[in-house]
């Protein structure tokens, strides 16, 4: 006499397939505080960048920074630069505590370095022909009244920024 039925074979591994995505899921989850947090009433920079590069996946064209990149998700714009080339300070006020988010695009060949202080948050992108972009961002738990950002580029880089919370 045989056991009781037993699923089909691809019915096993469909399940098996659901249980490792969703251990997968589950391990990119975390209590919401930064990598590396700092302890309680520092800023908490979160180094996650999108992804960066051209465009190109989006819709063939090349990246611009004739214009400051937009807000994301209905975030308030604290500061905007358009199309600039080499390096500059950049004031911000009213940073506040939360999120505070960078975005930047730039167009020629080199390294653009943007600092944010007193955040702390600091990351590079690598600017091409074509056009490159990212967005960073860092969760502040201490209120920062004001700051400034530094953008360090070679004078053959053109960029254009946006900062918001």
């Amino acid at each position: 006499m045989r056991g009781p039925a037993r699923p089909p074979v691809g019915a096993r591994h469909s399940r098996a397939l659901s249980a490792c995505l969703m251990a997968l899921a589950l391990a990119g989850c975390d209590s919401g505080e930064a990598p590396g947090a700092r302890p309680s009433g520092a800023s908490a920079p979160a180094a996650a960048p999108r992804p960066s590069g051209s465009s190109d996946g989006g819709g063939g064209a090349a990246e611009t920074v004739s214009v400051a990149p937009e807000p994301l998700n209905g975030s308030v714009l604290l500061a905007a630069t358009h199309s600039r080339a080499g390096s500059a300070t950049i004031p911000l006020g009213g940073i506040g505590t939360g999120r505070l988010g960078i975005q930047v695009v730039c167009r020629g060949e080199g390294t653009l370095s943007v600092a944010v202080e007193p955040v702390g948050l600091a990351f590079s992108l690598e600017c091409a022909d074509r056009g490159s972009s990212t967005y960073n961002e860092a969760l502040l738990k201490r209120d920062h009244a004001e700051g400034h950002v530094r953008v360090t580029a070679p004078s053959t880089v053109r960029w254009a920024l946006s900062a918001e919370r």
